[in-house]
């Protein structure tokens, strides 16, 4: 009998043994999750802060500016704003859903008695520019259009008039002077 035909049989063989290995490994703990301890030292430590100072900027005004009607939360994930539609096949909606999972919008503005979603505003500096950033911003603006969301663009400034913002936030997200629809 030549090598050639035993070939399929040995493959067999080591499969049989790699299986059998890994389930030997498994019973002695050798895949169980290590306790985290503290003992050995911090594994966390203060992230950078939450806005950046041109955000930051422009949180203080916009806050201001839709005070006391609308109020406004920063840096919100795209998943905790909308869902994925029923209906579509699970391949679909995991698609779906990575694409929205670890996006964040810049600020959503909230009616300040029922919290509900009066639109998002994205502050646009340099980056914006860019073809990646121009395709996600497209991406973000059709998603969150797609479920009802208005998505305003203002363009990033040293400072920003409070009376101004309040008047193109108002006037981008469609409603009058009073702030309520």
């Amino acid at each position: 009998m030549k090598w050639i035909n035993l070939l399929p049989l040995l493959l067999f063989g080591f499969a049989i043994y790699l299986v059998a290995m890994l389930l030997a490994l498994k019973k002695f703990g050798a895949f169980k999750q290590q306790p985290l301890t503290l003992a050995k030292g911090r594994r966390y430590q203060l992230g950078n802060p939450v806005l950046s100072e041109a955000e930051k900027t422009f949180f203080l005004a916009l806050s201001h500016a839709v005070y006391p009607d609308w109020v406004v939360f920063p840096k919100m994930r795209i998943a905790d704003l909308i869902s994925v539609v029923a209906g579509l096949s699970f391949g679909e909606r995991q698609a779906a859903f990575n694409r929205i999972a670890k996006k964040h919008v810049d600020f959503v503005v909230c009616d300040s008695r029922t919290l509900s979603i009066v639109g998002v505003v994205e502050l646009d500096d340099s980056s914006h520019s860019r073809p990646d950033r121009i395709e996600r911003d497209r991406f973000v603006d059709e998603a969150l259009g797609e479920a009802g969301i208005r998505v305003l663009h203002v363009k990033c400034q040293a400072s920003y008039s409070i009376p101004q913002t309040r008047e193109a936030i108002l006037k981008g997200f469609g409603v009058g002077a009073s702030g309520r629809r």
